[in-house]
């Protein structure tokens, strides 16, 4: 006990593994035994000498609002996905969706990482959709989102508040939060792969590849569990989609 406590004494912040340490590294500068760490916790847990548990800060903001609306444009809210593909590139999606009718208004994608530029590129291209080319809009529209860093960057906001968007997020921690499950039937799609090359030497050639890929309209369920109340509701034929994506490349090609 003599040996903690002058550990503590110069080392106040230390927490019973470090003491535990420190003993352990006398003892074998001395040649004997030493405690286990069960033991000096026990000993440290039996005088007091403990540090206080850190359990981390205590969100006082809880999440027991409505995401939903009732009319369209009163909230719109926005988030992002990934989407591995078979060469190993990673296609990451941001989304505008109405809290409404859940209407996918805009998106963009990059294989990069979403960046604020994107976001503001994304509430834009929304907002023209809905719209048409205006400066501001007729009436202030929520703007739901996580914390992400790209979504609470500074030129996001101000680019909210100049087109007349409230920004709003959820809180980073929500216990009281929902649950949304969708069950999308599997649809119908079409895709082509065309590739050309042209040979300007036994080792140089030139080449040209094109691919479409076109998902046709479906829809699914939807089921939301609400943890708060315990409710739980379930829509049938309640969202679908239309994808169609195509991408062409083309360069010079070697042989070494």
């Amino acid at each position: 006990m003599e040996e903690i406590e002058a550990i503590i004494t110069d080392m106040p912040t230390y927490g019973y593994r470090r003491v535990n340490a420190i003993l352990r590294r006398n003892a074998c500068s001395e040649g004997r035994s030493w405690p286990n760490a069960k033991r000096v916790y026990r000993v440290m847990k039996l005088h007091g000498l403990l540090l206080q548990r850190h359990t981390g800060a205590i969100d006082t903001r809880r999440h027991d609002g409505r995401v939903a609306v009732e009319r369209s444009n009163l909230r719109w809210c926005s988030d992002g996905f990934e989407i591995g593909c078979n060469n190993k590139e990673k296609v990451r999606v941001a989304f505008a969706l109405d809290c409404c009718d859940r209407e996918a208004i805009a998106h963009v994608a990059t294989t990069e990482g979403i960046k604020s530029e994107d976001v503001q590129d994304l509430v834009i291209t929304a907002v023209e959709n809905r719209f048409g080319r205006i400066n501001i809009l007729p009436k202030p529209i929520e703007w739901l989102t996580d914390n992400g860093s790209c979504f609470i960057a500074k030129d996001t906001k101000s680019l909210l508040l100049e087109i007349g968007m409230e920004s709003c997020s959820t809180p980073v921690r929500s216990p009281n939060g929902r649950s949304l499950c969708q069950d999308m039937s599997p649809a119908p799609a079409i895709g082509a792969n065309v590739a050309v090359s042209y040979a300007l030497t036994p080792t140089a050639s030139l080449y040209l590849f094109s691919s479409f890929d076109r998902v046709f309209h479906s829809r699914g369920d939807k089921e939301r569990h609400d943890f708060a109340t315990g409710e739980t509701n379930f829509g049938k034929d309640f969202s679908g989609v239309t994808f169609e994506a195509m991408s062409v490349s083309f360069g010079l090609k070697g042989t070494f």
